[in-house]
């Protein structure tokens, strides 16, 4: 693995999880600093938002529909642009 475009990181580990990480990472055959790479990304990757598929999406807007259907019914909702601009003090 090459030090290229890489940043040196330092941090206080208990012992007893460096020595556990440190038995990971012989057993996987890596070094200690590709297995703590690998288990960041990992855990990363995991909190990272994740960019919906177009089924999702869609799913998504239907549920939004269904939502604003049970609340409002068939209604529609009046303008809200004059009163915006009377709170901006834009009176037409």
């Amino acid at each position: 693995m090459t030090t290229e475009n890489k940043t040196q990181l330092t941090i206080e580990l208990d012992d007893a999880l460096r020595c556990r990480l440190e038995d990971v990472a012989r057993r996987k055959g890596i070094s200690l600093s590709e297995y703590c790479e690998w288990v960041m990304e990992q855990a990363v990757a995991a909190d990272e938002p994740k960019a919906l598929t177009y089924e999702e999406e869609l799913a998504w807007l239907e549920n939004l529909e269904r939502l604003r259907r049970e609340i409002f019914g068939d209604r529609v909702l009046p303008d809200s642009a004059p009163m915006i601009r009377k709170m901006r003090g834009h009176e037409d």
